[in-house]
Formats: C-alpha cells, structure tokens, sequence
C-alpha cells in the first residue's frame, strides 16, 4: 500500500519573518562597524594631535629657555660687541627673545621664505587674514650662543691674534665652525666672552685648534675664556599650499616652522616642526620691578616696554585634526580671547606652557 509522505517547509510568513531578523542583523553589524571606525579615526586624529602638540611645545620650551645664552652662568646680560663683516644678526640683549605681533615684522630683509624642499610658505599674517587653514599667529624670535663650548687654551696677546682652543674642544662644536659655513650643520658666526664682555666675529681662517677673527675684538682675551657658534630659531606658523590628498585643492593645514638666523641677508630654509597648528599666540612675562619676577603678562609684543626685561613666556597653541567629518557638526572654538567657527567638522585642540628664561630667572 502506498502511503503519501507530507511535505513540510517554510512558510512564506516565515521566510518574511527570517529575512527582517537578518536585516536587522546586518544593519547591526554595520552600526557597530560604523561607530568602531569612526572611534578608530577619532583615535587616531586625536593622538596625533597630542603628538603634534607636545612637540611643538618642547621645541619651542628648548629654544626659550635658552635664549640669550652665550656660555656664562651669570643672569647679567652682557652687551656683544660685533665685529663680523657681510651683515651679521642683531645681537643686542633687546634682540636675544623678541616677539612680532599678526605674522608681520621679522623679515625686515624682505627674503622668500621656503622649505627644505625650495617650496614657498605661505604666513598666517595680518596680511593673509584668518582663514580655514590658519588664524593670525605670533612670531617668536630667539638667538643665542650653541650648548656645544669651546674654552681658550691660551691667553690671546693681542686683539688681532688667533684664538686657541684645544682639538676636542674644536671637534665638539656644534655646529660645526667652518669659514663660510653653511647653517645649520655649519656656521661662522663664533662669540668669545670672559662673562664681562663679549665680541661677535666671523670665522677668517680655522685650524684643528685655533680661529682667526675676521677682524681685531674689543681686547685680548685671557685663557679660559668661551666660545661658541651662534644659533638662532624663528617659529611661525604657515602654510605650503600642498595637495597631500590630491583633490586639486591646497591643504586646509598649516605647520608650525622654525627658520635660523638671517645672516648676510640671507634666510635660510625653514624647517616644519609641527604639522595641524592653526595658531600659535603669546603673552611676554615683562619684569618691571627689577625682582627678576615677571609681574605683568603683556599679551601682544606690541605691549611690552622692554624685550631685555622679558623673563617668561606663556605660549598658547591651537592645533586641529588633518582629518574633517570627525564631529557631528561644527563646534565653535574660544582661543586667548579669539572666538570663532569655521564651518568644519575637525577636531581641535588647545595646549599651553609657561616657560622661563634660564639666564634672566633666579
């Protein structure tokens, strides 16, 4: 006898109710993929920034503290006599740490500012106005003797005579001083001091123990006496006008670069520090009591009465994610006093330091 078997299955309910659970599920998955991936990049765009920052930061602190050093424990500031040919720096104490207010002022030769790679830079200036890739920043100029020094084996007989110094005295500066050296691994700009007074020179002629000055110092100089390659650093934010992401339009990112000394009307190429600083602002701790103490804190360089009496300084910087679309919507940022919203979508980030003068501070 043949017996029917029934044929069991899904449902068409069933199979109605199995896929909306799937989808469910797949949308699930997604979110969660979604939301994970935009905490990755929010990670990653914020350590970054962190990163960027705290460099910016100890370079700066570094270069500070040490402004207007020239070899010498004492806080008195000691007038550099120069004697260099072909337009040397500045070196007067009130040029040692001075600052420019709206990106404007410290190129008083008129040089093309470029990079490393020849590429011209773009300030964030007065002139430029505050724009989605920078605010209007500061510019700190600082100058000073190198941490590398040299100590003379010999007392000079008179103002024209070589300078002695002994072979690994010599091979330890750095940089290194050559005769028409070339910043920043060389450099022919050399201070001696005996910490009362100090000359300024241009390296003539160089041995592996010995510097002839270009021409005759205020004295001749005992042994004992100091010397140094001078160094200097101006910070400034800008930008490079580059393509990085390759949609045809520059970069909304500006860096915080740093430029040696302008020497025989010359600026060197600047080197970028840190990329993603949109602005950096700074308040000059001015010491007016004469307490060695910064007892009023001028918020623009055009406020403070005299640079030699600035013992500290309190930097603010801004710095913002290369990355945008890592918010949900524009948030307004409030920076030393400067309120704005730039319509984008990137993170953002304040850091601040205060940081003293070594040879000015008790």
């Amino acid at each position: 006898m043949n017996r029917l078997n029934n044929q069991s299955g899904f449902t068409l309910i069933e199979l109605m109710i199995v896929l909306t659970l799937s989808l469910f599920l797949m949308l699930a998955v997604i979110q969660i993929f979604s939301a994970n991936s935009q905490n990755f990049r929010f990670s990653i765009a914020f350590s970054r920034m962190q990163e960027n920052g705290r460099l910016a930061l100890d370079e700066l602190a570094r270069d500070i503290r040490m402004a207007g050093f020239f070899g010498c424990a004492s806080r008195q500031q000691i007038t550099i006599n120069s004697v260099a040919s072909s337009n040397p720096p500045d070196m007067t104490p009130a040029q040692h740490i001075v600052g420019f207010d709206g990106g404007t002022g410290f190129n008083s030769i008129g040089a093309s500012i470029v990079d490393s790679r020849a590429r011209p830079l773009t300030l964030c200036s007065d002139a430029r106005g505050n724009i989605n890739a920078c605010r209007i920043s500061d510019i700190l100029q600082l100058i000073r003797g190198a941490e590398t020094i040299g100590v003379t084996t010999s007392a000079m007989s008179s103002p024209s005579d070589p300078i002695n110094v002994s072979l690994a005295d010599m091979n330890s500066l750095q940089p290194s001083v050559n005769t028409n050296g070339t910043p920043p691994n060389e450099e022919d700009l050399v201070v001696i001091t005996d910490c009362q007074q100090a000359d300024l020179f241009r390296t003539n002629a160089i041995s592996s123990t010995s510097l002839t000055p270009n021409a005759n110092l205020q004295k001749a100089y005992a042994s004992d006496s100091f010397i140094m390659p001078v160094v200097g650093a101006t910070y400034f934010v800008a930008t490079d006008n580059r393509d990085k992401n390759g949609d045809g339009e520059p970069d909304e990112i500006a860096t915080l670069y740093r430029i040696g000394i302008f020497d025989e009307n010359v600026a060197p190429a600047a080197i970028p520090i840190a990329r993603g600083v949109e602005s950096i602002q700074i308040q000059y701790g001015e010491n007016t009591q004469g307490d060695e103490f910064a007892d009023v804190y001028r918020d623009s360089a055009a406020t403070v009465s005299d640079f030699t009496k600035v013992v500290s300084l309190r930097i603010g910087i801004l710095l913002k994610s290369e990355q945008d679309f890592l918010t949900d919507a524009p948030i307004p940022v409030t920076f030393m006093g400067d309120s704005f919203n730039n319509g984008d979508r990137r993170l953002r980030l304040q850091m601040f330091t205060t940081i003293g003068l070594r040879n000015r501070v008790p």
